[in-house]
């Protein structure tokens, strides 16, 4: 049986080979676009007939799914309960269930 070889995908932009100096195919990344587009317009869509806490927690949902993703992206794994919670706190929603922090809690200001 041949050899296996796995292909490693460089982590950051800049340890790709062709760094700065990429190429894409016009009509794909276009097709792919309007796709986003076309699903930012229906979502926009969406959330305009629902009321602010329901906006808000969509808000909170999404910001949410960004920090956890750029997390992974660095190797770091985060509570998806825990994030959703700080995140929802830092903008003054209300979680039906909030879960409290584990790490990086703000101090009460009189060294606790």
């Amino acid at each position: 049986m041949p050899p296996t070889y796995i292909t490693v995908m460089p982590m950051y932009i800049h340890e790709h080979k062709e760094w700065p100096s990429f190429s894409w195919n016009k009509e794909l990344v276009g097709e792919k676009l309007n796709k986003v587009n076309k699903a930012v317009g229906y979502l926009m869509g969406r959330l305009s007939v629902i009321g602010f806490n329901d906006k808000m927690s969509a808000v909170v949902e999404s910001i949410s799914h960004d920090i956890i993703a750029s997390s992974e992206i660095e190797g770091v794994e985060l509570n998806n309960e825990q994030v959703r919670s700080s995140v929802a706190r830092k903008l003054g929603v209300q979680l039906p269930n909030p879960t409290e922090s584990s790490r990086y809690r703000r101090s009460s200001g009189n060294g606790t």
